[in-house]
């Protein structure tokens, strides 16, 4: 006696996985590879140490910090003294063209700030998951403050 075949339903999964992840967000900034120095390296120096500290709104520092918080503290260190809420910030910074952003400018996105890292990358105080942390870059407009 053979033994019944056994026919599995067909997947409802694609036979390649990479064929059904939705694609990376891709960002048009180029940006000027530079190291930061002066300035602006106090400034990202003062953010880089915050990564792994908690997103709690309205927070500035220094066990935990809001996005406008975490780019307020960080400009604190070189004497600027900026807003706590994000459009309020970008109001008051040199828009900065694509192509043409620096370390330590900061990229606004509506309701959000960062402080660019070169790159393509930033450091964020992202949301309440995720907490301080650096992160690419998906647009945005940059200011400069420095």
């Amino acid at each position: 006696m053979q033994k019944p075949k056994v026919v599995k339903p067909a997947s409802s999964k694609p036979k390649h996985p990479r064929s059904s992840r939705p694609p990376k967000p891709r960002s048009n900034i180029v940006a000027v590879a530079a190291p930061a120095s002066g300035r602006a390296a106090v400034v990202l120096q003062y953010a880089l140490a915050q990564v792994g500290k908690p997103y709690v709104w309205a927070a500035s520092g220094p066990r935990a910090f809001d996005c406008s918080g975490l780019v307020m503290a960080s400009y604190a260190r070189v004497g600027i003294k900026l807003p706590h809420q994000s459009e309020q910030i970008a109001a008051r910074g040199r828009r900065v063209p694509d192509g043409q952003w620096m370390p330590g400018d900061v990229i606004h996105t509506p309701g959000h700030v960062a402080i660019y890292l070169g790159n393509g990358r930033m450091v964020e105080a992202a949301n309440p998951r995720a907490g301080v942390r650096t992160a690419p870059v998906h647009g945005g407009v940059a200011y400069r403050f420095l």
